[in-house]
């Protein structure tokens, strides 16, 4: 079990070590340079990117599915919890092992599968589909329901450890590498539209203004 706990560390950090490369190659390409001059503020956009321009009902694509957009908060929050889980074992920290996270992790699961059938059923989006949507799925999904077992029965530790180091390997050339890329990728839309005035909406009341009065 040592040599695969130094693989599945290797792993991790070749994982790190991609997408750090990939922030620096980012870093060096994205120099915008706005000639016209600022509608609106920038750091408000960006602030209500990544606060309340997440709700559902502030996009269209999740205020009209509203099933989807909880399956996926689910499904994401058990991605998170059982990476927390695999790094724990690492370093064997007796931590996330109340039966309230195998449950957690069984409804990622469930949540994972049922974005799967979603897309593999629905002519629509099985049409824009690529096959690297349905591996990085099922890779995920197997993952957490390795996550979940291992808490259930340690002899499933060795499957867990196996499933997060192809999964680390998988990441920086699949379309999972996506988690690391969201806060980012927010903060760039928020300062576009905030800078045009767009974000927060100017036909509502701006919550940030009402925030600095009340102080």
């Amino acid at each position: 079990m040592i040599w695969l706990k130094l693989s599945l560390a290797a792993s991790l950090i070749f994982m790190i070590s991609i997408i750090s490369y990939y922030f620096y190659r980012f870093n060096q390409l994205y120099h915008p340079n706005a000639q016209a001059k600022p509608k609106g503020s920038p750091r408000k956009g960006k602030i209500y990117s990544l606060s309340l321009g997440l709700l559902p009902w502030e996009k269209e694509s999740t205020r009209q599915f509203w099933p989807t957009y909880v399956l996926g908060i689910v499904y994401h929050l058990a991605i998170a919890l059982a990476f927390l889980r695999l790094l724990a074992e690492l370093f064997g920290l007796s931590i996330l092992s109340s039966p309230f996270f195998v449950v957690f992790l069984l409804m990622g699961t469930i949540s994972g599968l049922g974005l799967f059938f979603r897309r593999w059923l629905n002519p629509a989006l099985r049409s824009i589909s690529l096959p690297d949507d349905y591996l990085a799925n099922l890779l995920v999904d197997f993952f957490l329901f390795a996550a979940a077992m291992s808490l259930w029965q340690r002899t499933s530790l060795f499957i867990f450890y196996i499933l997060g180091l192809l999964l680390a390997l998988y990441i920086p050339f699949g379309k999972i590498r996506h988690c690391f890329f969201f806060i980012p990728s927010r903060l760039i839309f928020g300062d576009y539209y905030g800078r045009k005035g767009l974000f927060p909406p100017p036909n509502r009341k701006d919550p940030f203004k009402k925030a600095a009065k009340a102080r």
